[in-house]
């Protein structure tokens, strides 16, 4: 949320237009502004036109020309995912720990990453912080043409607590803003400590069961280089 853009989103995902697989992001996106047929899902292939983006340095963002979306196949997961991993793996590493030193103090380093936890120690769960002024403003406002909800913020925020695969790393602890957790904090039956748990038993159990070989999806805030956060979790058995 922001009181610039508005209700807008960050989109990071893999570009494979490229002779590899690189990582792109695109910003603004006003997701549910967007006409459904160019609403797309996780893991579906998109083509649009984006120009590289003038206030955001980081080498990995573009704006998007929303209205210029076309949507393609989706890519499925299927047995241990062999499709999402040709295209996510060629780009697994460098650890958080160098993630975090070529971005320190706004360097040119990486802001995107895939990232493999040496040891899951858990999820840590605190209370949100809220939003300001200006975006509760901007949150409560409904459109008649989209037919939108107002946003609310759930009252508490996840984050992975992790060793990466750096030899002598003393551990990350990131905030997990991936959309699938927000939305099953505000659609789940449960409430309290239920919903907690249950969030646990599929961001930490199910996901980091011993048969996966789970990766984070990590990207850096435009305004606190090297301030990481756990985008998304990658977990194929």
């Amino acid at each position: 949320m922001s009181t610039t853009y508005g209700e807008a989103v960050c989109v990071a995902g893999v570009r494979i237009d490229t002779p590899t697989p690189e990582w792109v992001r695109f910003f603004p996106v006003r997701f549910r502004d967007l006409p459904s047929d160019k609403q797309f899902s996780k893991y579906q292939v998109i083509r649009l036109r984006a120009q590289k983006h003038s206030r955001d340095q980081r080498r990995e963002t573009w704006r998007p020309r929303l209205d210029s979306i076309e949507l393609g196949e989706f890519v499925p997961a299927g047995g241990h995912w062999p499709a999402r991993r040709r295209l996510l793996e060629p780009l697994l590493g460098p650890t958080m720990c160098q993630l975090n030193r070529g971005r320190k103090g706004g360097g040119a380093g990486p802001s995107l990453g895939l990232v493999r936890p040496a040891q899951i120690r858990g999820i840590r769960v605190r209370p949100e912080q809220e939003w300001s002024v200006g975006q509760k403003a901007t949150a409560g406002q409904g459109s008649l043409l989209t037919e939108k909800a107002a946003l609310a913020k759930p009252a508490h925020a996840f984050h992975y607590s992790y060793l990466c695969d750096e030899l002598d790393c003393k551990g990350h602890v990131q905030k997990i803003v991936d959309w699938e957790l927000g939305e099953a904090y505000r659609s789940w039956p449960q409430r309290g400590d239920e919903l907690i748990d249950a969030i646990k038993a599929k961001w930490l159990d199910f996901m980091f069961a011993e048969k996966r070989e789970t990766q984070l999806f990590v990207g850096d805030q435009h305004n606190y280089p090297g301030g990481f956060l756990v985008l998304g979790t990658f977990y194929p058995e």
